[in-house]
Formats: structure tokens, sequence, C-alpha cells
């Protein structure tokens, strides 16, 4: 139900821009696979979204990463991560915005995640051919795990927990070979306000090889690092794959 409610949001929010003369509309859409054979077998299916709407007075981002995990045939595991951002004058240097995010992630015991929060961003670029956008914003989590034992997640007495936390983000593109080959990533560091033993942290990369005017093979890896979780659970997860995705 969460998922439903967080599209329909999503696609109220996007139209409500209207077609203005002066609105840029960008998007990126593609999914990547790895398969392992051997001591384990396994199929990894991650699937990409990107949407940005803008002009120069507000601007909208939705983005959205969902793994899914196969083992032996079976499905069981499922990563999503989709979140929405909204910005004030998002061509300036200087931009506040406001963010809402929403994870599920059966491997890590965590049943769903809502956070909310508003920053501000600071943008940087080169030539149009290297963009840099650099981060921070305050977040309130809602979360609630699945843990059966309750007392394996860290060191907390419940499976529900409300915590105010710091974000630093950088986000960067970069383009070379007469715009052939696209370089981009996304790294945040997330601790929460009163313990920052109590953090995450998630690296995003994705290295795209043109293959005609708007589809490119791409080749994704992704970290993402939680230092709470339930014990009998690793902190981090590490996942490479390729794959294709068409942009604009």
């Amino acid at each position: 139900m969460q998922k439903i409610l967080f599209f329909i949001f999503t696609f109220v929010f996007f139209n409500a821009f209207g077609q203005k003369n002066d609105t840029i509309f960008n998007y990126e859409m593609g999914s990547t696979a790895n398969l392992n054979k051997g001591n384990l077998d396994q199929i990894l299916l991650s699937s990409n979204v990107l949407l940005s709407k803008s002009n120069k007075n507000i601007g909208f981002r939705f983005k959205s990463i969902t793994f899914h995990q196969w083992l032996l045939g079976n499905n069981f595991d499922e990563d999503y991560y989709p979140n929405l951002v909204f910005f004030v004058k998002p061509l300036a240097k200087i931009s506040p915005y406001t963010i809402a995010r929403y994870e599920q992630s059966k491997r890590r015991g965590l049943d769903h995640r809502e956070m909310i929060g508003a920053g501000i961003s600071f943008l940087f670029e080169k030539q149009a051919l290297h963009t840099f956008r650099l981060s921070t914003n305050l977040m309130y989590e809602m979360a609630t795990f699945t843990a059966d034992n309750v007392s394996l997640i860290g060191n907390l007495s419940d499976k529900q927990r409300k915590i105010w936390r710091i974000t630093g983000l950088l986000n960067a593109q970069h383009r070379f070979l007469k715009d052939n080959l696209h370089l981009n990533y996304e790294i945040w560091f997330q601790p929460a306000i009163n313990n920052f033993n109590d953090f995450r942290g998630q690296i995003d990369l994705n290295l795209d090889n043109r293959l005609s005017k708007s589809s490119f093979l791409r080749m994704k890896l992704f970290y993402f690092y939680e230092s709470v979780l339930p014990s009998n659970l690793k902190n981090g997860d590490l996942r490479a794959s390729f794959g294709f995705v068409f942009k604009r």
C-alpha cells in the first residue's frame, strides 16, 4: 500500500508543474542483472527510474531503485528505495529543498521506513560536462523492523524507531569522449543526531556507454551500509550488475 500511495503522490505532484515553455524534463529508465552459477545459484535484477522536471523557480526529482534476488528460482529478497525531492530555484547555485524517502528491505529485516526532511544544496558546474551538487539536510525517520527477537536490533528495546538524522550528500555527473561515455554517482552519509555510531551510507555508481541517441549500456555498482541491524545480518551489501538504460 505504501508503494501505491507513494507513486500516486509522485504522479500528481509531477503533473502539477504544467507544460510551460521554460520547463526542462529529463528521464532515465533501465534495468541491470547479474547471474551467479556454482556454489550459489542466484539472479540479481535491479531496476532504475529517474524523473526530473524543473523551471527557473521550482524543480522536482523522483528516483527509485529496486532490487530483486532469486535463489534456486524463488524470490527471497527485495529492496526498494524511492525518494522524492522538491527544489526551490533548482538552477541557482544555492537551492533549498524538501525530501521524502521510503525504504523496504526483507534482507535487512526492515518492514518499512519513512523519512521526511528539508535541506540546502550547492550546485557547481564546469563547461556543462562536469556537474557537482553538494547537499545537506535534516530528516525525521520512522522505521519498523520485522525481526522476531527485537533484542537483536542493536541496542533497541522494540521494533519501531523514531529518530532525527543529518545527511551529507554528493551527486555528480561527468561526460567524456564527445558525450558517448557518462559517469554519474551519488554518495551520502547519514548519522543519527544523538548517536554518531548509528549511521547509514550509500554509494550508487553508474558507468554508461552510448549505443544510440537515447540508449546506453550500463555497468552499475551499488553499496549500502547500515550500522544498526538484527545481529545475525551483515551490515554492508555490495552489488555489481550490467544492463541497459534509456535516458534523456
